[in-house]
């Protein structure tokens, strides 16, 4: 009996160590961009529609099947759901439901919705792409980003950001709004493929705060990456917050702010600033995925510590 006893402490204490970090992954990874999740959202209620709300559409597609159902809506494809809110946001630029935004800042907010990077359920893996065409051209050419550590991510990412840059310009933005807004849409360094918890890199602190994005700026300040400015006050996402607190960011482009302007006709010259704290991003996060890889996860080495204790105990106990 004392024997059935260990092992039931050590198979309930394997549960809670190892199954907890999963329980928590899911939707703070998709609140990594809530600034532009959080702007479509005041786009798309405008107006009566039967679309879920726009986070679903970042998340895995049994979610997003999940939240379609709750909406009543009539769609079948969740792999379209990214690209229907967005299109029906562009409707509503259109027809002057701008929720205050310019007409070319509201269409530019969902183009960047469009791209961000959906949750594909295990680092490495790819979210599927939609295969209907879109309602509006701006969206005809954006696609969504993918895993960093996926196959092809370099490539896909870096099209879908030039793609992103291109279409904000011809929207009217100047060169420096349109990398500046591509950027803002770019994902994570590649994490650590066969992690048991699934979270790769993102703006989870791991400390169970700042999962929401609803952080509000203590002081004024820049975002490094995307030279995106705020006032004290304002309400920023927890990349932001990251970036300002650390002047560092866990967000990897896959192109450079240089390489954007390039790409769309700017001046590359005046990004040099921004691409050198890219370049250290990049180096550091190198490091950090270098020493994800010889770690050995998110276990609570507390929690075990206490699970010995308790086995030898009983052991002693059953002598």
């Amino acid at each position: 009996m004392r024997v059935s006893a260990i092992a039931t402490v050590l198979a309930l204490s394997a549960v809670q160590i190892f199954a907890s970090p999963l329980s928590r992954r899911e939707v703070p990874q998709e609140h990594s961009h809530d600034i532009i999740v959080n702007q479509v959202r005041k786009i798309l209620n405008q107006n009566a529609n039967t679309l879920p709300d726009p986070i679903f559409a970042l998340l895995g597609n049994a979610a997003a099947s999940n939240g379609i159902a709750q909406a009543g809506s009539k769609l079948t494809d969740p792999n379209c759901l990214q690209q229907n809110i967005a299109d029906q946001s562009i409707t509503n630029c259109k027809a002057g439901k701008t929720a205050g935004f310019s007409a070319a800042q509201c269409i530019a907010t969902a183009v960047k919705f469009r791209a961000l990077e959906r949750n594909s359920g295990s680092v490495g893996a790819v979210s599927a792409s939609c295969t209907t065409a879109p309602t509006n051209k701006e969206l005809s050419t954006i696609k969504q980003h993918q895993d960093p550590a996926s196959t092809g991510a370099a490539t896909n990412n870096g099209d879908v950001e030039i793609a992103v840059a291109k279409v904000l310009l011809s929207l009217g933005l100047t060169a420096d709004e349109a990398a500046n807004g591509s950027l803002e849409t770019s994902t994570f360094g590649p994490g650590k493929l066969g992690d048991p918890t699934a979270r790769g890199l993102s703006c989870d602190d791991g400390a169970g705060g700042n999962f929401g994005g609803a952080v509000i700026a203590a002081a004024d300040g820049t975002d490094p990456i995307t030279g995106f400015t705020f006032k004290k006050g304002d309400t920023i996402d927890c990349i932001t917050k990251a970036d300002v607190d650390n002047s560092t960011s866990k967000r990897v482009p896959a192109k450079s702010k240089a390489q954007l302007l390039a790409a769309i006709g700017g001046n590359a010259a005046a990004a040099t600033t921004t691409d050198a704290a890219a370049a250290t991003t990049t180096t550091a996060d190198a490091a950090a995925t270098t020493t994800s890889t010889t770690a050995t996860g998110n276990i609570d080495f507390a929690a075990v510590a206490k699970l010995l204790e308790e086995a030898i105990a009983l052991l002693k106990a059953a002598a």
